[in-house]
């Protein structure tokens, strides 16, 4: 169960006095800068810093917003400005059991006893750009922290100092439309991306269709999963519009099927890319032979059919 801490509190002596009119200064943890307390939790009346038990030492209410990013620091004194005792770092947390959604930061340390999370709850971080700090503290001293943290469609993985001090980048995850992955960098290098375009055709009037690609680590494979061409006008093929990322550094020649030319898709070719190109050149082989080429037909319709598939190295 969760630890219940009772909203009002009377500090008393080692003789049980109370300290009738003592004074809780509340900081940002680490600093003597005030942070702001509330009578509510609704965070909308703010208490007059510092707070002030009254004649019976009883202190009031006392709310921190969690949202405002700040551990505390709370020293109590007594009405002649004497200090009773001075606590810092104290942590702004959320418990309740089961889901648990949390605004602000959610410290959790030792889930067995303490704060009543178990392996079985969900903990929902809505933030603008939430961060989660992993502290392994049976690690050796400066290597105990690890950082993951969202921003607009990027998740990245980062190791930071013990001190929260940032740290390098292990890995970057980008999210495209709904759940689809764009992107995937390990260690600052581009490790997986994936997309679409549309080509400029060559050889072709009222050219359609688009291209997808996947690439993973230097293996890239387009696909065009409807089809891509036009109305033939000449008897050459090619389609420009290769994203920078998909060039590749030596030319490459590649066989492939699914050509289609004067409206029949079944004929065998090859893909050229220059090094470096943005433009896929297609020709086909003459029948018989996987050596030579001939022209397409300059009438009919000229492409790549349904399903074309080519996978080739950029480095």
């Amino acid at each position: 169960m969760s630890l219940l801490l009772l909203p009002r509190s009377a500090p008393i002596t080692g003789a049980g006095v109370p300290y009738g009119g003592a004074r809780l200064y509340v900081y940002r943890a680490g600093t003597l800068t005030d942070l702001p307390v509330y009578t509510t939790s609704s965070f909308g009346v703010a208490h007059p810093q510092p707070v002030q038990a009254d004649s019976n030492g009883l202190l009031p209410a006392i709310y921190v917003d969690p949202s405002l990013g700040f551990d505390v620091r709370v020293i109590l004194k007594t009405s002649a400005d004497v200090v009773i005792y001075d606590e810092d770092n104290i942590p702004r947390s959320s418990n309740v059991l089961g889901a648990t959604t949390v605004t602000g930061t959610l410290l959790v340390s030792d889930r067995a006893t303490s704060d009543g999370i178990t392996s079985t709850d969900t903990v929902v971080i809505s933030e603008p750009h939430p961060r989660l700090y992993l502290n392994e503290t049976d690690a050796a001293a400066g290597k105990r922290t690890w950082c993951l943290e969202v921003d607009g469609a990027v998740l990245t993985l980062s190791t930071v100092t013990d001190g929260l001090a940032a740290g390098s980048n292990i890995l970057k995850v980008t999210r495209g439309v709904g759940t689809a992955v764009t992107s995937i960098e390990i260690g600052g290098l581009l490790y997986y991306e994936s997309g679409s375009f549309t080509p400029i055709f060559t050889g072709v009037s009222s050219g359609s269709g688009s291209i997808t690609y996947t690439k993973v680590g230097d293996k890239v494979t387009l696909v065009a999963p409807s089809g891509a061409g036009g109305a033939s006008t000449s008897t050459a093929f090619s389609f420009a519009g290769l994203p920078t990322s998909l060039r590749p550094v030596n030319a490459q020649k590649l066989i492939c099927a699914n050509i289609v030319d004067n409206d029949i898709a079944d004929y065998l070719g090859q893909v050229s890319i220059t090094a470096g190109s943005d433009t896929v050149t297609i020709s086909m082989f003459s029948p018989g032979t996987l050596r030579a080429t001939q022209a397409f037909n300059s009438s009919g319709t000229k492409g790549i059919g349904s399903g074309w598939t080519i996978t080739y190295s950029v480095n």
